[in-house]
């Protein structure tokens, strides 16, 4: 009896264990597709497709769940670059329960009503249609997930890449500037970093968000922007696009468009470098150089200046006069060699 007692009170010591860990209460996540607790269901399941999707908050989604069990942490739903595994949008749940008005705790149902601007930030190419993985957990139970398959279908004139740790590993190129004066002065300690975005399906008036999200690679970018006024020119920061009509020097401003420059025409092919969101935009702006050309590779540089003759070339391709232009790429070029 006495040993009896004791297997008793040990199996009631490991279930109590068990459910103070959480382990009992293991909360699976489904996607809500049927209307007999709830009146509405989720407008995403596995294998759907966003059509028309152009990151704008005129468009939303709907996303409904209901977990099997109380939700411990927070009900989050987050989007997966299939490319890179990397998290490219993540959010906590915005609601509890079928819709925002009533509260049904009892059958733990979550739901998102999202604004299509949150998924600005997407890694989708221009006229590309990609499939993302959408990963629904409780924050508090990471292990018991569902994962579907969601399509966004970009037809916007934009396209948008992520420079994140994954990408960096393979196709980024990061070097020391100087590496015989940082052994003298810990100012010269600066880094380059440089990529292609090779084979980029394009148009005329297509622009391409470049999100610098590894840190090393912002660092560098961001060094060639440091201390410079809004619209300032940088010739810190290289943009060339290599397409089938040879290759386009593309002028980088920081924040805005420079105003200043009276021989930059409105259709002509400009970029702009947003400091604070790191994030560097290059738009085509009708530019004709890149009327008919299907596919291009753009090779960008942050912290590494462009030589004198491109700079050079550069502004006498935007249409600056001869003399300008060699004031220009002098001053432009004297400030990128260092």
């Amino acid at each position: 009896m006495q040993h009896s007692k004791l297997a008793s009170i040990a199996l009631a010591l490991t279930v109590a264990l068990s459910v103070f860990a959480g382990g009992a209460f293991a909360a699976t996540p489904s996607i809500d597709t049927e209307s007999t607790n709830t009146t509405t269901t989720s407008d995403w399941t596995d294998g759907y497709t966003v059509s028309g999707f152009t990151a704008n908050a005129s468009n939303s989604s709907y996303v409904e769940v209901t977990f099997d069990a109380n939700v411990s942490g927070d009900a989050r739903l987050q989007i997966l670059d299939p490319d890179t595994g990397e998290t490219v949008a993540d959010m906590e749940s915005v609601y509890t329960n079928s819709s925002a008005d009533v509260t049904d705790s009892t059958n733990n149902h979550y739901a998102w009503n999202i604004s299509h601007d949150e998924f600005e930030d997407l890694p989708v190419g221009y006229g590309e249609n990609k499939t993302f993985k959408v990963r629904i957990t409780d924050t508090q139970d990471t292990d018991n997930a569902t994962v579907i398959d969601v399509a966004f279908n970009n037809t916007a004139d934009r396209a948008v890449y992520r420079i994140g740790d994954a990408f960096t590993n393979n196709d980024v190129t990061v070097e020391e500037k100087h590496p015989w004066l940082s052994q003298i002065s810990s100012s010269y300690d600066t880094n380059i970093a440089s990529f292609e975005l090779a084979s980029v399906a394009t148009g005329s008036n297509a622009s391409h968000e470049v999100n610098l999200a590894n840190g090393t690679v912002a660092d560098a970018f961001a060094l060639a922007a440091e201390d410079k006024d809004d619209g300032a020119f940088l010739p810190l920061m290289t943009v060339k696009a290599e397409g089938d009509d040879g290759t386009v020097l593309i002028p980088v401003f920081v924040n805005e468009k420079s105003s200043e420059w009276d021989f930059l025409d409105d259709d002509e092919a400009y970029a702009v470098y947003d400091s604070d969101a790191e994030e560097l935009t290059i738009m085509n702006n009708g530019d004709e150089r890149f009327d008919g050309v299907s596919e291009t590779t753009f090779t960008l540089a942050g912290n590494d200046g462009l030589s004198f003759g491109e700079t050079f070339d550069l502004f006498r391709g935007l249409g600056a006069g001869y003399t300008d232009s060699i004031i220009n790429s002098v001053s432009s070029y004297g400030s990128a060699a260092l």
